[in-house]
């Protein structure tokens, strides 16, 4: 198989194992209660809209606001013009009940509006500066376009942020391209940091470990993972075939030098492919 091959098989795992990890999490949050099926349910053109970003409440935020008790849900922004904007409704009100109905958290709100059909008058209750206030909201319908507004209700903490992993197959090590505040924390101005190695692998038996960053590799500066395979490339394409012959960056044929930042120290290591030299 050529590298072109597996390069794009590769690619195709990646891509279907990332669309099986955004699935996961939704199945996830609807199995834990933290994301409420009907709430996925808004991007359809049913229900009425309102024009509400939202979010519950907890202890402290509902003494700061001398709240009687820790119920309601905060309204964080109004879309002007919108039904809830028309009613009067601004930031910051709290909205505790809806057509008669105690409001307990943001899931069960969507749920009372999507359920309510549009153009109907539908009398709510809030808390603004210290005191409980009534208006009535003629719902609006809503939008033609389809919103994504389940995900700003919800206190989304976590958010996966994929990384790409290159895999030396020659050398046995798997490494990550590092930003600007990674070199900084690890004390190097270019580099790429060691995210595994592999048993009896070449870099094994070199000492390279996990965490250290390689900064050089047979005299080239490495600032990302391909570079070390560009230079493996070039130092196979100058061997001539003669014994114990010697290789740019490193010693007699098979070794060669590395430069790390392990613990903020730097370490000279040598890699060989021959199985009786470490």
């Amino acid at each position: 198989m050529t590298f072109t091959e597996r390069w794009v098989r590769q690619g195709q795992r990646i891509g279907h194992g990332f669309l099986l990890l955004v699935f996961g999490l939704l199945m996830a949050g609807i199995a834990s209660g933290q994301l409420h099926p009907q709430m996925l349910f808004q991007m359809r053109s049913s229900g009425s809209y309102l024009g509400l970003r939202l979010t519950d409440l907890d202890a402290d935020r509902a003494r700061e606001l001398k709240l009687k008790e820790e119920s309601g849900v905060e309204i964080v922004a109004v879309q002007e013009g919108a039904a809830a904007y028309q009613s009067g409704l601004r930031a910051g009100d709290v909205l505790l009940t809806y057509n008669g109905e105690k409001v307990l958290g943001v899931q069960q709100f969507v749920r009372l509006v999507s359920e309510t059909p549009p153009d109907r008058r539908v009398a709510v209750s809030y808390w603004r500066g210290g005191s409980e206030k009534q208006v009535v909201v003629t719902t609006g319908a809503p939008r033609t376009v389809p919103t994504y507004d389940f995900v700003t209700a919800m206190r989304v903490t976590d958010v996966p942020s994929p990384m790409m992993l290159w895999r030396n197959v020659v050398l046995g090590f798997e490494s990550a391209s590092l930003g600007e505040q990674m070199e900084q924390a690890m004390g190097v101005k270019q580099g790429i940091l060691i995210w595994a190695v592999e048993d009896n692998s070449p870099a094994q038996h070199a000492g390279l470990r996990a965490g250290d960053v390689l900064t050089g590799f047979c005299g080239h500066s490495i600032r990302s993972p391909r570079e070390v395979g560009f230079v493996l490339q070039q130092l196979q394409s100058a061997v001539k075939p003669v014994s114990n012959n010697s290789q740019p960056g490193g010693s007699k044929s098979g070794s060669m030098n590395v430069n790390v930042m392990r613990d903020h120290k730097a370490v000279a290591l040598s890699i060989s492919l021959d199985g009786d030299e470490h």
